[in-house]
């Protein structure tokens, strides 16, 4: 997902190899802006391109999250737990705008412990464009990308799988 100057580019696949080569493309055209790539570990719903991040929370809202949520699936529910939280559970806690109430904020970030939560959004009403939860259990890097974890130093690899990663200007 990438944030440009008419909405948020969105991509997501099976394949790695397009799916890098296409977010790349996008990146180059806008590398000032907010970018995030995630690469899934399956840990919950059926392996398809449905259950790929980023999932969409509404028309100016999308998320990925890396972790495992402790979601409560329907055994015939094949959605990840990351997607019923983009579909079901944000939405109906009044959507990307009520990151920004602080009691929201610290449930959130309790209740997803473990986990981290990167949610970009062009929604007017929210107060900011990227909100991360539980940012502190990740780390920034020194060219100004935030990693979720530190799988990616271990090989060529592993450096797509276990993020997502954010770019910003």
């Amino acid at each position: 997902a990438v944030i440009t100057t008419t909405g948020i580019v969105t991509g997501r696949g099976m394949s790695a190899k397009k799916i890098i080569k296409e977010f790349l493309e996008v990146r180059k055209e806008y590398p000032k802006s907010y970018a995030m790539f995630h690469a899934r570990y399956a840990t919950h719903g059926v392996k398809n391109e449905d259950n790929c991040h980023p999932f969409k929370v509404d028309e100016n809202t999308y998320l990925a999250h890396n972790g495992i949520l402790d979601v409560d699936i329907h055994a015939a529910d094949k959605r990840s737990d990351t997607r019923v939280f983009a579909e079901d559970m944000l939405p109906s806690m009044g959507g990307v705008s009520a990151l920004d109430d602080d009691n929201v904020w610290k449930m959130l970030g309790k209740w997803a412990s473990g986990s981290k939560i990167a949610i970009f959004t062009i929604d007017p009403n929210a107060k900011a464009n990227c909100y991360i939860i539980n940012e502190p259990s990740g780390h920034w890097d020194n060219e100004g990308m935030w990693w979720s974890n530190t799988t990616y130093k271990a090989s060529a690899w592993s450096s797509y799988v276990g993020l997502p990663s954010i770019t910003s200007a």
